[in-house]
């Protein structure tokens, strides 16, 4: 009966909020973790730099990348400390792409 639909679409639909929610924190807590990796791997030396890159997996690579990529766009034409910032992250980027 259309009651029923009526009401089994409204679980459904609380259901999608909950599974949307559940991985929109998800995506945070990723991303958090991927920037403060970022940042790490940006303070370090070149050469560690090179070690810890290359014991990343493919997938974790790809997403530093990207984080990468938007901060740096974001930091465009920053000076000061924001522009070392943006310097070491582009040595980062470099890396990431001679690693894929």
């Amino acid at each position: 009966p259309l009651e029923q639909r009526s009401e089994d679409a409204k679980k459904l639909g609380r259901f999608i909020s909950a599974v949307r929610t559940r991985c929109l924190m998800e995506l945070e807590e990723i991303t958090r973790e991927d920037t403060s990796l970022m940042l790490r791997l940006a303070d370090g030396s070149p050469g560690r730099m090179g070690i810890e890159v290359d014991r990343l997996s493919p997938l974790s690579r790809e997403r530093i990348r990207l984080l990468v990529e938007v901060t740096l766009r974001e930091m465009e034409g920053a000076g000061g400390e924001e522009g070392e910032l943006a310097r070491k992250l582009a040595s980062l980027r470099s890396r990431l792409d001679q690693a894929a």
